[in-house]
């Protein structure tokens, strides 16, 4: 995102009890205008999220819940504004970088390094840039509105070209017809 998060509710890793705790974020229409302005969309018309975050590890954290909202986009063929409803499931682990697993550990204990965790920086971690970020990866980069068909323009019809129109290869046509004569 960008260096002032738009969304931000930062929690850190003492403050998670070892049980874990509950985390809601209901965006203000401050927070979803400035995330409409970041995502280039003309509005963010309603983002929740109700997540679980929990320890992991020896000084990670787990984070998994639901982010849910109403966007409007843009469509690509009649280029109407039209609203979009979103809803996804948010699954990160974040530990801090000295506890990064290697490359090797990746390739083996995750199925690929987007299971990887993230990292923890400084023992806290921004949920509403997490939310930010995953509401940014369920938009459609090419948004369709329901309906819309998009109908080819007709095809031009290229006709041969007139006696005096200019032919810039004209030259080598009648080369290649001498040199067809000459071998026969």
């Amino acid at each position: 995102m960008t260096a002032k998060a738009a969304l931000s509710r930062p929690i850190a890793i003492s403050d998670v009890p070892p049980r874990g705790t509950r985390v809601v974020i209901d965006a203000d229409e401050t927070a979803r205008s400035a995330l409409a302005k970041q995502l280039k969309i003309p509005a963010v018309k309603r983002l929740t999220a109700d997540l679980a975050v929990k320890p992991w590890g020896r000084s990670g954290l787990a984070v998994t819940g639901r982010l849910e909202g109403k966007v409007t986009q843009v469509c690509v063929v009649t280029v109407d504004p039209f609203d979009v409803d979103i809803a996804e499931d948010v699954n990160l682990t974040f530990v801090p970088e000295e506890e990064m697993p290697s490359e090797e550990e990746i390739g083996s204990e995750f199925e690929s390094d987007l299971d990887a965790p993230d990292v923890l920086e400084n023992g806290v971690v921004d949920l509403g840039t997490v939310i930010a970020e995953f509401l940014a990866l369920s938009l459609d980069p090419y948004p369709r509105k329901p309906g819309a068909e998009f109908s080819p323009p007709e095809e031009s019809k290229v006709d041969a070209p007139s006696e005096g129109t200019y032919r810039p290869f004209a030259g080598l046509e009648n080369l290649v017809r001498r040199k067809d004569d000459e071998n026969k």
